[in-house]
C-alpha cells in the first residue's frame, strides 16, 4: 500500500490508498475481503487500473528478452515488480527497464543512481529493442 491518505470529509473519516496487487486476484475479491474484516467500515473503489500480466511467449516478451540478452550475454529471463507502471494505461505494452547484476535497491530512492556504463547497455538495449519491434 502506498500514496495513502487519511481526512475528514464532510463529517467521515476518509482513508485512500494506492494499492498494487496480483494479476492472479480480481479487484472484487479484494474489496469484498476489506468490507467482510473492516465490517463497521465502507469500502468503495474510487478508480483502478489492472494488473498488467503477458506471458513469457508472447511476441513482446520474447524479443525483448531476447534483444537483452544480445546485448548483455546475460539471462534475460523475464521479471515482475511490485511497483506501478505506465503499462497500466497503455494497450499493448510491456513494462521493460533496465536491470544489472548488482543494482538491487537503487531504483526509486532519494538518490536514485545509474552507472555510465549501464546506461550506455540500457540504450543499446532499446535501440536493438525498438528495431526488433518495427520490423
Amino acid at each position: 500500500m502506498r500514496n495513502y491518505q487519511l481526512k475528514m470529509e464532510e463529517g467521515l473519516a476518509v482513508f485512500r490508498a494506492s494499492i498494487s496487487y496480483p494479476a492472479s486476484i480480481s479487484i472484487d475479491k479484494i474489496i469484498n475481503q476489506c468490507n467482510i474484516k473492516a465490517k463497521t467500515l465502507k469500502v468503495e473503489l474510487e478508480s483502478h487500473f489492472k494488473p498488467v500480466k503477458f506471458k513469457k511467449d508472447c511476441f513482446l516478451v520474447e524479443t525483448l528478452q531476447k534483444c537483452y540478452e544480445e546485448v548483455t550475454g546475460l539471462d534475460g529471463t523475464p521479471v515482475t515488480t511490485t511497483g506501478g507502471t505506465y503499462a497500466k494505461i497503455m494497450p499493448n505494452i510491456v513494462p521493460f527497464g533496465p536491470s544489472f547484476p548488482g543494482q538491487k535497491g537503487i531504483g526509486h530512492n532519494p538518490n536514485e543512481w545509474m552507472s555510465i556504463e549501464d546506461i550506455i547497455t540500457n540504450a543499446k538495449i532499446y535501440a536493438l529493442s525498438l528495431y526488433e519491434l518495427a520490423k
